[in-house]
């Protein structure tokens, strides 16, 4: 029979393949099961603040959080504790300021697009520039005419 701690990491790595078919909510349910067995793995409990920040579901994110961060530490100083303490300060944050905050449209996925047309962003700049300079060389032009 395999151990406990397998079975962990079996359900995260379920759990991250639903993540990356849009099932955000089944993954949920895995991570949430690992957490009730008393799991012990930091990556459970990051991934169900990631999803309860998506949902705007901030003081569960905080709590789930800071029980990763609280494992980490416990394995000792390391880069992943500062990351974990900096997530942990931001949620804080978001969920301290959410009750001032004006309700926003729901977090679209990650893997939805939007269904808008290309980017127009570089040509608007350059369409200006064009129509600028047909306008001096229209007036250099016309001063010239005049001049004659």
């Amino acid at each position: 029979m395999p151990s406990q701690r397998s079975q962990w990491f079996a359900r995260n790595e379920q759990a991250e393949q639903l993540e990356a078919e849009g099932e955000r909510q089944k993954a949920l349910a895995l991570y949430e099961q690992n957490a009730r067995e008393g799991c012990n793995l930091s990556f459970t409990y990051e991934r169900m603040a990631t999803i309860y920040r998506a949902d705007d579901r901030l003081p569960e994110a905080v709590e789930a959080m800071e029980k990763a961060l609280t494992i980490e530490k416990e394995r000792g100083p390391s880069a992943k504790v500062v990351r974990l303490e900096k997530s942990a300060k931001s949620l804080r944050n978001a969920a301290a300021e959410a009750p001032t905050r004006r309700k926003t449209a729901p977090r679209r996925e990650r893997t939805e697009r939007r269904a808008t047309a290309p980017s127009t962003k570089g040509k608007a700049a350059k369409k200006g520039c064009f129509s600028v300079l047909l306008i001096l060389f229209s007036l250099a032009s016309l001063t010239a005419f005049v001049l004659i």
